[in-house]
């Protein structure tokens, strides 16, 4: 239900479809984070695909990332109830994942019209799960994720000409804005979390050179890209 291809500089690499694989992934820092031997760029893929977000190691004392999130410290509501559960393998580092404590982190996205979920682990990870509403199927997902960079996680994701942009944010986050040659783009936001979709037609993945953060203080800070993703071109896309 994770499947996907990870865009390392310019290679392609299908991910393992167990959920244990991709929170394996995760689990890298950014300084141990792999890069791929370039190969072949794809032009006009179909399949799905994803690209590898280096995470920042946290701070010494810091709170796990779940525990620092107040979705999860509310009260849990029917709309919070994932509908689903799977046996965690026991030795990742995320820890099982605690599905009873599921939260819904955003309502129906525009494109693609998933909700998204978030699950705390034992190790209090958060991992992303995507469900179709109608019939509860779930789509693809990506890597779990145990700290926030400049206030958000986020991953890069998507299948064929459409992908997400999405991620959690902290409890002082006030919005975040996809920006592409010097151009902002408003993200969903959500229950400590955001979600931006879009066609790479319109707005080539390759373009993207950050993420905008506003804190409810009125102060911004920017995530660059290109400091935590391999390199990306637009050919891999099909960008003209």
């Amino acid at each position: 239900m994770r499947a996907s291809f990870l865009l390392s500089v310019f290679a392609f690499a299908v991910l393992a479809s167990a959920c244990g694989t991709r929170q394996e992934a995760a689990s890298r820092s950014a300084a141990a984070q792999s890069v791929a031997t370039a190969t072949n760029a794809t032009n006009g893929f179909s399949g799905p695909w994803g690209v590898d977000i280096a995470q920042p190691e946290p701070k010494p004392g810091a709170l796990p990332l779940a525990k620092q999130l107040a979705v999860f410290a509310g009260a849990r509501q029917a709309a919070d109830d994932l509908g689903f559960s799977e046996k965690t393998p026991p030795d990742m580092a995320s820890g099982k994942e605690l599905f009873s404590q599921s939260r819904l982190l955003l309502p129906e996205g525009a494109l693609e019209g998933q909700q998204l979920f978030g699950v705390p682990t034992a190790n209090g990870w958060v991992c992303p799960y995507f469900v179709y509403p109608d019939d509860g199927s779930l789509g693809d997902s990506g890597p779990c994720w145990f700290s926030l960079r400049d206030g958000i996680a986020f991953s890069l994701e998507g299948e064929g000409s459409i992908y997400r942009l999405y991620g959690v944010v902290a409890n002082d986050v006030r919005s975040v804005s996809i920006v592409a040659h010097d151009r902002p783009y408003e993200s969903q936001m959500g229950s400590n979390a955001f979600a931006f979709e879009m066609k790479s037609n319109a707005v080539c993945p390759a373009d993207i050179d950050g993420l905008l953060v506003q804190r409810k203080d009125g102060s911004t800070s920017t995530v660059e890209l290109g400091s935590v993703a391999p390199p990306l071109s637009r050919e891999q896309f099909g960008c003209r």
